[in-house]
């Protein structure tokens, strides 16, 4: 048997979930109000993408590069995209992913492996070139 959700869980869990599906539909403001929720994480995710500490710092604190990596994170397929913002923008364990997209482990760590993948060759060129 599951064990219920505290009803703060529950309002988080349902606000993360509003906030994911405007970010979806490319609310610009969703995006903006994540970057400000979840700050530190996107800077962990900046880190394992770029790695590089610098690069790292500057385009989770660049209005111009957050605005560059919500567009290329939004140019990688649905099923990569959304893997990603449920994993490294939310957080979720590979497991909890899993379940809210109706498939298995198996499915979702490749599927990150390759967002990942496609988000660093997108940005990749820009932080190179020195255009960021």
């Amino acid at each position: 048997m599951e064990d219920a959700a505290s009803p703060g869980q529950s309002r988080t869990n349902l606000n993360e979930a509003a906030l994911l599906a405007r970010m979806q539909a490319g609310d610009d403001g969703a995006f903006e109000a994540c970057v400000r929720t979840y700050c530190s994480r996107l800077l962990l995710v900046a880190r394992r993408i770029l790695r590089n500490e610098e690069d790292a710092n500057d385009a989770v604190q660049d209005q111009e590069t957050r605005e560059l990596v919500h567009h290329s994170i939004n140019q990688l397929p649905e099923t990569y995209r959304t893997v990603l913002l449920l994993r490294d923008i939310e957080g979720l364990a590979t497991e909890e992913a899993a379940r809210l997209l109706g498939t298995s482990t198996a499915v979702v760590k490749p599927r990150l492996h390759r967002a990942r993948q496609g988000l660093r060759t997108l940005l990749d060129p820009h932080f190179r070139k020195g255009n960021l």
